[in-house]
């Protein structure tokens, strides 16, 4: 029986375990779908947009002197903040309100006659006014902002042209009628081309980055933990078999047959690393396709996964070399891979305000040398920055099988 028989034979035997798949797949790809939805979807998703609001306005000004207040409110409101207000013209305010309470739209303006008159100071006060849907904050919000803005500036064109006119007379220069009107003209033309060249608000997205978002890193860096934590599972459920296989007295037949007891441990560990490749590349090329999970670059994944095989399948060894029977593995695997995964950081991969302490712990497990190159990767990083952790995981992984082997072997010496 060669090696590979051996390694076939193990892997067959494992993957008829429900148990292993369910913690191998299950638990990493439905910690991920849970993070997904709880997050309302990552990544692409347009949620955070504002939604826009429908403005229905009734223009009843006429304007005065070559100046139509309404006319210019309703170009700024549909111009500059298209992607915030849909601005319809109506001409019944009864029918925009009801509108408004049936939430066919979200707001309605309603400009009197004579507002162009008040706005330069030749008539009497005239008021517009916004009729909103109390459901609503934003849309109301901005139309209300950019009529006292619109106010203001009229009002200021109006103050300014009349500071002009005053200091003329004050100067001795009387100003004909014609000129009187040529003075306001040009501090209308000024202010309303101003309005256009200078947007009452501009909106603006947040700069793209390479980096992803805060909630996808924090689903990345989960998800990674939760799979690194399958991946010493599944090499310490494969290395479990020893165990197993010396109560069912299977082990003992292997001995007898003409098989190194080295490679019989060596096919526990090509099997266990086989596995650990298959749960690694599968989590990643489900969560990358399903939910759109940044992985990072291949041939940086391709060396931690070597890495991650080799301290998984050292430390299952390792592990389990320190159980006598089955009840007793299964405590070990229990207690063994929480305590070692907790405080190697897997399940507290997205927190970012650690204390240095734990951190620097993390450090002292392979999980933490394995997290902190899956961190690295989904940030990014290519093979010469991961080198570190990988080496570490590669020299951990060798260390702890040599001492566990060394322990299976005096034990069945």
């Amino acid at each position: 029986m060669t090696l590979l028989d051996l390694t076939r034979k193990d892997l067959t035997r494992s993957l008829r375990s429900a148990f292993l798949l369910g913690m191998m797949f299950l638990v990493p790809l439905g910690l991920s779908g849970l993070m997904f939805f709880a997050f309302g979807g990552l990544g692409t998703s347009e949620s955070g947009d504002v939604a826009t609001t429908r403005v229905l306005v009734v223009n009843q000004d006429g304007g005065v002197q070559g100046l139509n207040a309404g006319a210019l409110i309703v170009d700024v409101l549909g111009e500059q903040l298209g992607t915030l207000i849909e601005v319809s013209l109506a001409d019944d305010p009864a029918a925009a309100r009801a509108d408004v309470d049936a939430q066919r739209a979200g707001v309605a303006l309603f400009i009197p006659e004579g507002f162009s008159e008040a706005a330069v100071g030749l008539g009497p006060t005239a008021e517009a006014e916004v009729y909103a849907d109390p459901t609503l904050t934003i849309g109301p919000a901005v139309v209300r902002s950019v009529m006292g803005q619109m106010a203001d500036r009229l009002a200021g064109g109006r103050i300014a042209a009349e500071t002009v006119l005053q200091q003329l007379v004050a100067r001795g220069v009387t100003l004909g009628g014609d000129e009187v009107q040529a003075v306001v003209e040009a501090f209308q033309a000024a202010m309303e081309s101003g309005m256009g060249e200078d947007p009452l608000l501009t909106i603006e997205g947040a700069a793209a980055e390479d980096t992803p978002s805060d909630a996808l890193a924090i689903l990345g860096s989960t998800v990674a933990g939760q799979m690194i934590f399958a991946a010493f599972f599944a090499a310490a459920y494969m290395a479990e078999s020893v165990i197993r296989e010396d109560e069912e007295g299977t082990l003992a037949r292997l001995f007898a047959a003409p098989v190194p007891r080295a490679a019989i441990l060596g096919a526990k560990a090509l099997a266990a690393g086989i596995l650990v490749l298959g749960q690694t590349v599968v989590t990643m090329a489900l969560t990358h396709g399903l939910l759109d999970l940044p992985w990072g670059r291949v041939e940086t994944l391709a060396l931690l996964d070597v890495g991650l095989i080799v301290a998984a399948a050292g430390f299952g060894v390792f592990l389990l070399s320190w159980a006598r029977t089955s009840r007793q593995s299964g405590v070990l695997i229990g207690a063994g891979l929480t305590t070692s995964g907790m405080l190697g950081g897997l399940f507290s991969a997205a927190a970012v305000d650690l204390p240095a302490a734990l951190r620097t712990l993390q450090l002292v497990f392979p999980q933490g040398w394995a997290l902190r190159g899956w961190t690295q990767a989904l940030s990014g990083a290519g093979p010469a920055e991961v080198w570190l952790p990988v080496v570490v995981m590669c020299a951990m992984g060798l260390a702890l099988f040599a001492a566990g082997a060394l322990r299976f072997r005096r034990r069945f010496a």
